[in-house]
């Protein structure tokens, strides 16, 4: 799952995704200690896994561009 929150620290208003993992989707989860994305100020992340490429792919978007990350 990606979280998105206030970075920690920052006295920019600026918004970054983390990634938390489970082996079933009820948890418990863990946040993994590096940020998805830390260096934008990012919103409305949407992740998912594809099957026939057995890839991770993950968009959004930080105001003036639509990003794409694949895993």
């Amino acid at each position: 799952m990606i979280v998105k929150g206030d970075k920690p620290n920052e006295v920019r208003f600026i918004r970054n995704q983390a990634m938390a993992t489970a082996k079933s989707p009820t948890g418990p989860y863990s946040i993994l200690p590096t940020a998805v994305i830390d260096d934008l100020d990012t919103e409305d992340v949407s992740m998912w896994y594809d099957m026939n490429t057995e890839m991770f792919y993950a968009v959004f978007h930080a105001h003036t561009f639509i990003g794409m990350m694949v895993s």
